[in-house]
């Protein structure tokens, strides 16, 4: 297994076993390797919904403090049904 798919299960299992997080099978987790061919850093990128604002953060801040000195690119959605309510 690659050092990123390690990582990207490392996270998963964390989101996956938080109870505060409504559903993260909702949350993608992708480690991409991103910028000019000898200076590539390894990016963490998140996206999907989530049921609202705070979780959203929630899950930024997990991934950040498990992704190590790599950047972390959210682009997470708060879900239009968590909104309605």
């Amino acid at each position: 297994m690659a050092d990123y798919e390690v990582l990207q299960d490392r996270i998963r299992k964390v989101l996956n076993d938080d109870p505060t997080i409504s559903d993260p099978t909702r949350i993608s987790i992708v480690v991409q390797k991103e910028g000019p061919l000898f200076r590539k850093k390894e990016v963490v990128k998140i996206s999907g919904k989530v049921a609202h604002e705070a979780e959203r953060k929630k899950v930024e801040a997990i991934v950040s403090q498990h992704s190590g000195d790599r950047p972390v690119e959210n682009t997470l959605t708060v879900s239009d049904k968590a909104a309605a309510r």
